[in-house]
């Protein structure tokens, strides 16, 4: 199987690919706010600027009301179980876990309901069982 030192250098991975997207998130906000200030010189900054703080806590609540964490043991049996591989492509970069029946429709997190795919697979899946 895989050590731990695989285990962690695959999490560091993670972890450095989701800061990557968090900025990329970021930078498209900038833009989007310089676009705003384009159109509406007098006041398009504000705007954007309100509208995200308006929702930025109802998506968060939302978003924390559905997710559950799962645990790191549980992650690295998927993760063994599934060879670092992801089921649906054989991708090993970019790795996430997956609920078959989907958290929205009231899927466990249990080691029978979760499987490996790529952030590419796992997208293009959404919320779909």
């Amino acid at each position: 199987m895989y050590s731990d030192d695989d285990l962690a250098r695959a999490i560091e991975y993670q972890k450095r690919r989701d800061t990557a997207l968090e900025h990329e998130v970021y930078s498209l906000v900038e833009r989007a706010l310089a676009k705003a200030e384009e159109r509406w010189p007098h006041g398009g900054e504000e705007y954007v600027r309100e509208y995200l703080a308006r929702i930025a806590p109802l998506r968060a609540h939302r978003s924390a009301a559905r997710k559950i964490e799962i645990d790191f043991v549980l992650r690295r049996e998927v993760f063994e179980r599934d060879a670092y591989r992801c089921i649906e492509c054989g991708d090993w970069h970019d790795l996430t876990l997956d609920h078959i029946q989907p958290e929205s429709k009231g899927g466990p997190a249990t080691f029978d309901n979760l499987r490996t795919l790529c952030r590419r697979c796992n997208s293009k899946k959404g919320s779909r069982a």
